[in-house]
C-alpha cells in the first residue's frame, strides 16, 4: 500500500486534476452490460489500491470512466499507426509485384507472326522464317524495300509544316521512306512550294547515319537519300480523294502509309509497322484497332451495328477494323476504292454526304477482297495491329473526340450509322458482311500477355463514347 505524503487535498481531487491535465472528461453516466460492470468494478478496486482511497467518493463519483476513455484513445492511436504501417507495406508489395510482372511480361513478349502448327500456336520471328520448313510462309513476304507516306491535311499550314519536318527530317533517312505525298484539297488555293514550308536539315539527317551502321550497302544507299516531297491536287474536296491513285508513286514500292497531319509516329515504330506489313502485304496494318459489333441495347441508338474504340477492343480482346488515319496498305487498294465494281459508287456518295467513314469503307473493301483466303495456319490477310509510340495532336480537338456524344449528331453515332449503311449496300449487291473479328493477341505484331496489350496512345483509354450501346 502506498501512502500519500505532503498533500492537503484529497486523493480523489488529485487524481481528477491529473486526468484533467491529460484533457480527459469523466463520464458520470454508467451504461454497460454485466460483463463490463465486472471489469469496471475490478478496475475501480485497482484504482483504490493505487491511491489508497475508495474507488468511489461518498457522492458516488467513479474515476474509472476517465481512465477507461484514456485507454481507448491510446488503443485507437496504436491501431491507426499499425494500420498505416500495414497499408504502406501492402502498397509497396503491390508495386513490386506489378513491376515484376511487367518485367517478366516484357521478357516473354515476342515480335513476329502467330503461326498455328504442330498442334499449337507459336510466334515466328523473322529469323525463324529463314528456316527451310517455313519457306511457304517466307515466299509470301513482300520484297518491297521502301514505302511512301501520304499525308492528309486541310487548311492547317502549321500542322502540315510540323508533319513534313517529322517525316522528312526526323524519319526520312532513319527509315525506308522514299516519297512523301501531301493530299491538297483546298480547291481555291494553290499548294505552297515545298521549299517554303520545309527546310532540309542536313544536321538532323547526319545524326541518323549512326542508326544505319549495321545496314547492307544497298539499304545504306537507299536510306541515305532524303525522301522527295510532292503535293497532289485533287479535283474535289472529298474524303474519298484521300484514296485516289497516285500518279508518281514509285514502281519500286507497293506500300503506302496513310496518315493524318496531326499524327506523329515514332521513327522506330513506323519502321516496325513497315516490317509487319511486309509479312501481311494484302492486309490493313496499323496503329488504331477498332471493332464493330451488334448493339447491346443498353442505351438508345438508331444503329444496329455499333462502332467501338479501344476500351471495348481491350475488353473483348478482339478487333475487325484498322483505321487508315495511321495505317499501311497495298497500293492496289487505291485503284479498287474508285472501281465501281469493287466499291460501289453509292458508298462514295454516302461518304461525301456525311463527310465521314471513308476509312470504314476501305476496311470493308479490304476485308471483302481477302475474305476467301486460307486462315488455317496463320491469318496473313487479316487486319494487323502494331503497337507503337504515337503523338496524336487531334485526339482532343478533332472530330473523333469532340463529337463523341451518344446522340445522332455525335461523331461516334455517325460511325455506327455508316456501318449499317455500307452493310445495306453490300447486301443489295449480294455480298456478305465482310468484317470478321480477329484476336487482339494473335493479330498483333508484338505478342504480349493479354493484360499488357495497350493502345498506341495512352489517352485512347478515355474514348468511351459508344461503349454501352
Amino acid at each position: 500500500m502506498r501512502k500519500r505524503v505532503g498533500s492537503s487535498s484529497s486523493p480523489k481531487d488529485e487524481l481528477v486534476a491529473l486526468i484533467e491535465n491529460k484533457h480527459i472528461t469523466p463520464n458520470k453516466e454508467k451504461k454497460s452490460s454485466k460483463a463490463s460492470d465486472l471489469d469496471l468494478s475490478q478496475l475501480n478496486d485497482d484504482v483504490a489500491n493505487f491511491t489508497n482511497t475508495p474507488s468511489k467518493d461518498p457522492e458516488g463519483f467513479s474515476l474509472l470512466p476517465c481512465l477507461d476513455k484514456e485507454k481507448q484513445i491510446n488503443r485507437k492511436l496504436f491501431s491507426r499507426q499499425t494500420n498505416q504501417r500495414y497499408s504502406s507495406l501492402i502498397l509497396l508489395s503491390a508495386a513490386c509485384i506489378f513491376i515484376l510482372v511487367a518485367i517478366i511480361g516484357k521478357a516473354l513478349a515476342k515480335t513476329g507472326i502467330m503461326y498455328k502448327g504442330d498442334g499449337y500456336n507459336h510466334v515466328l520471328s523473322t529469323d525463324d522464317l529463314a528456316l527451310p520448313k517455313y519457306k511457304d510462309i517466307a515466299d509470301t513476304i513482300s520484297h518491297t524495300k521502301s514505302y511512301a507516306i501520304v499525308i492528309n491535311t486541310f487548311k492547317r499550314p502549321d500542322m502540315l509544316k510540323l508533319a513534313l519536318d517529322h517525316w522528312v527530317n526526323s524519319c526520312g533517312t532513319n527509315t525506308d521512306i522514299s516519297q512523301v505525298f501531301v493530299v491538297w484539297a483546298e480547291l481555291d488555293k494553290e499548294p505552297p512550294k515545298v521549299e517554303d514550308i520545309l527546310t532540309i536539315e542536313e544536321e538532323k539527317n547526319q545524326k541518323n547515319v549512326s542508326y544505319r551502321s549495321k545496314l547492307s550497302e544497298e539499304d545504306e544507299a537507299r536510306r541515305s537519300k532524303v525522301p522527295t516531297v510532292e503535293f497532289i491536287r485533287v479535283p474535289k474536296d472529298s474524303l474519298n480523294s484521300r484514296f485516289l491513285p497516285i500518279e508518281h508513286l514509285s514502281s519500286e514500292t507497293d506500300a503506302v502509309f496513310m496518315v493524318d497531319d496531326d499524327v506523329r509516329i515514332d521513327c522506330q515504330s513506323i519502321q516496325e509497322g513497315f516490317e509487319a506489313w511486309r509479312h501481311y502485304p494484302d492486309a490493313l496494318v496499323g496503329y488504331y484497332p477498332r471493332i464493330a459489333t451488334p448493339k447491346l441495347g443498353l442505351f438508345e441508338s438508331k444503329a444496329e451495328n455499333i462502332y467501338h474504340t479501344w476500351p471495348i477492343v481491350f475488353m473483348k480482346q478482339k478487333f475487325n477494323i484498322i483505321l487508315t488515319k495511321a495505317s499501311f496498305f497495298h497500293k492496289k487498294y487505291l485503284d479498287l476504292y474508285h472501281n465501281d465494281k469493287e466499291n460501289p459508287k453509292e458508298i462514295l456518295e454516302y461518304v461525301d454526304a456525311n463527310k465521314n467513314c471513308e476509312d470504314v469503307a476501305m476496311a470493308f473493301l479490304v476485308a471483302r477482297k481477302t475474305a476467301n483466303e486460307n486462315r488455317s495456319s496463320y491469318c496473313k490477310n487479316c487486319p494487323l495491329y502494331v503497337h507503337g509510340k504515337i503523338q496524336d495532336m487531334g485526339l482532343f480537338n478533332g472530330i473523333s473526340t469532340s463529337g463523341g456524344k451518344m446522340s445522332p449528331s455525335g461523331h461516334m453515332e455517325k460511325r455506327s450509322l455508316c456501318l449499317d449503311a455500307i452493310k445495306k449496300i453490300y447486301e443489295e449487291k449480294g455480298w456478305d458482311y465482310p468484317l470478321f473479328d480477329v484476336s487482339l493477341g494473335k493479330q498483333s505484331w508484338k505478342h504480349k500477355c493479354w493484360w499488357q496489350n495497350g493502345p498506341s496512345n495512352f489517352f485512347e483509354w478515355f474514348s468511351v463514347g459508344n461503349s454501352l450501346m
